[in-house]
């Protein structure tokens, strides 16, 4: 992920969920549901609004256009590491 879309998706987050660590990203088209779910350290969810969830959701699977949004991705929020989603949770 760009260091710009980075900074602004983990900015925005840190604004509404200071606890989020990683962040995952669901693309459902033709539908147009973009949504980016919130969780801390410990792999507990964390609310977001879901205004926030979308703009999240849109920038980086825009920043990220090679990957296959048919499945979700882990967003690490520390290092700004995108993995099939799961693969974040089971390294820890």
């Amino acid at each position: 992920m760009s260091e710009g879309t980075r900074h602004a998706v983990t900015d925005s987050l840190r604004r509404v969920a200071p606890d989020a660590d990683v962040v995952r990203i669901s693309v459902s088209e033709p539908h147009g549901l973009w949504l980016a779910r919130a969780y801390d350290r410990a792999h507990m969810p964390v609310g977001l609004p879901l205004a926030v969830e979308e703009a999240v959701a849109h920038w980086v699977a825009r920043d990220l256009p090679s990957l296959d949004w048919r499945h979700q991705h882990d967003v690490d929020l520390a290092t700004g590491t995108v993995v099939p989603a799961g693969a974040l949770a089971k390294a820890a």
